[in-house]
This record gives C-alpha cells, sequence and structure tokens, in this order.
C-alpha cells in the first residue's frame, strides 16, 4: 500500500519540476517579448522610427510618379516623331517608324505598373502606421517607462547596419530625382 502514495508523491514532484520548467520558459519568452517591443518603439521626445519610414516610402512613391510621368511624357514624344517619319520618310522606313512607336507604346505600359506599385506602397504605409500605434498601445499597457525604451534603443542604434538606413531625402540634405536627372542630363 505505500507504494502507491510514494509513485503519487513521485509523479507529483515530476509535475511540480515539469511546471516550474514551464514557468521559467514563459518568463524567458516574457522577457524577451518584452525587450523586443521596447526595441520597437522610439526613444522618448523621437520621432517614431516607423513614422520615418512611412516618410521614406511616400518620398519613394512620390518621386516614382514622378519619374514615371517624365518616362510617359517622353515616350509620347518618341510616339509623335515617329507618325512624323512614318509619315514623310517613306515606305523605307516605316518598319522602323513602327518599331519606335511599339517601343514607346511599351515604355508607357511598363510606367502604368509604377502606378500599381505606388498603391502597394501606400497599403504597405498603411500597415506600417497601424503596427506602430499596436506597439505605442502595448508599451503602454506593459507599463514599459520612457528610460527603459531609451537605453534599449542606444543599444540598438549602436548595433545597427547604416547600410539599412538607404537614401537620404532632400529635407535630410540628400539629393532629390531632379537633381540626379540633372546629373546625368
Amino acid at each position: 500500500m505505500d507504494i502507491l502514495p510514494q509513485h503519487r508523491a513521485a509523479e507529483h514532484v515530476d509535475s511540480l519540476a515539469e511546471a516550474r520548467a514551464e514557468m521559467r520558459q514563459m518568463a524567458a519568452l516574457l522577457a524577451q517579448t518584452r525587450a523586443e517591443v521596447i526595441g520597437l518603439a522610439p526613444p522618448p521626445g523621437a520621432p517614431p522610427r516607423l513614422g520615418e519610414a512611412n516618410d521614406t516610402l511616400d518620398m519613394v512613391v512620390i518621386e516614382t510618379e514622378r519619374a514615371a510621368f517624365e518616362i510617359m511624357r517622353q515616350a509620347e514624344r518618341m510616339q509623335a516623331a515617329a507618325v512624323r517619319l512614318d509619315d514623310t520618310a517613306g515606305p523605307e522606313y516605316a518598319a522602323d517608324a513602327a518599331a519606335v512607336n511599339e517601343a514607346a507604346t511599351a515604355i508607357v505600359m511598363a510606367c502604368i505598373f509604377q502606378d500599381i506599385t505606388g498603391q502597394r506602397i501606400r497599403k504597405v504605409i498603411g500597415a506600417l502606421r497601424e503596427v506602430e500605434a499596436r506597439v505605442a498601445r502595448l508599451i503602454e499597457l506593459l507599463g514599459i517607462a520612457p528610460d527603459e525604451v531609451q537605453s534599449v534603443q542606444q543599444g540598438v542604434e549602436a548595433v545597427g547596419d547604416p547600410l539599412l538606413n538607404g537614401p537620404s531625402s532632400p529635407e535630410q540634405g540628400g539629393l532629390g530625382q531632379g537633381a540626379v536627372d540633372d546629373l546625368f542630363a
């Protein structure tokens, strides 16, 4: 009869050990999650990092739209020149005029794709803004202090990859598309 209670006692000890191990793992996971949430937060007084990403993406969309508009404008000029060539140069140049016109049409069609890309980027911007709002709310719910956010952010910035910053906007002292175009003109 003593064997049964000892067996149950051993099971109870094993269950407690498993529960403690599970609790340790949960505590470690919560600590890791807390650190990751803190890493997502901007330092106190600093603009949100996702906000910077949104601004960068907005600039990408704007500059890409400008470039696509200019490309389409030039393609239309090519098409007009191809029509003039076809009308004035004679039948021996008809194939060349048609080729120029087809190439210009292909360019216009490729630029239309840019509009779809811009729409998708704007959706990503909306999603980033939603994530940013949720991270801010999570930080508030977890009761994370601003100085805790700042100390973690300083550690993250010290290890950060400068290549991930990407090109700078004209407001940040970088070149805009117009300046780049001028370099190649």
